[in-house]
């Protein structure tokens, strides 16, 4: 059930691609969808949440990056400058306490075993422990050898 509730909540928030254009502002909204998923996909299972995380951090963001390192950054762009403009430091703060606080209370309603009873959901065997290691060592190894094969004197942004 979680699993079609995070799909359809993708889908939704595809849509927010036709309006929006800039890669930082759809970067930040696949973020805050990882954001929101990731408490699901961890109520499923351990390994499940574990590989959501990594798919995200591992390859989306990763071509988010270099779209952004091409792509010049001005701050009529950004969709977060309306959004604040009228906003004074309080009016920004308090907003960032009711998403975090919303975004906790929607995962524990889904889930619904609540914010601290989570030590079911987060327990590891050994080898899962070990499994997630090796997941980790192998996406380290991966990064590292991207990098060594990107040359460093050709590119969009070397003139």
């Amino acid at each position: 059930m979680a699993e079609m509730f995070v799909l359809v909540f993708l889908l939704l928030c595809s849509n927010f691609s036709i309006w929006v254009e800039h890669p930082l502002i759809l970067g930040g909204g696949l973020l805050m969808v990882s954001i929101v998923s990731l408490p699901l996909m961890i109520s499923v299972g351990s390994l499940f949440g574990f590989s959501f995380f990594i798919v995200v951090v591992g390859g989306v963001l990763i071509v988010f990056a270099y779209s952004v390192s091409l792509i010049s950054i001005t701050k009529s762009d950004l969709l977060l400058k309306y959004f604040t403009q009228s906003l004074g430091i309080v009016g920004k703060v308090w907003s960032v306490f009711l998403f975090f606080s919303l975004v906790f209370l929607f995962s524990s309603w889904v889930v619904g075993a609540g914010i601290f009873c989570w030590s079911d959901v987060l327990y590891f065997s050994k080898g899962w422990g070990l499994g997630v290691v090796l997941l980790g060592f192998l996406l380290l190894a991966i990064m590292v050898i991207a990098i060594s094969l990107a040359s460093k004197f050709k590119g969009a942004l070397i003139k």
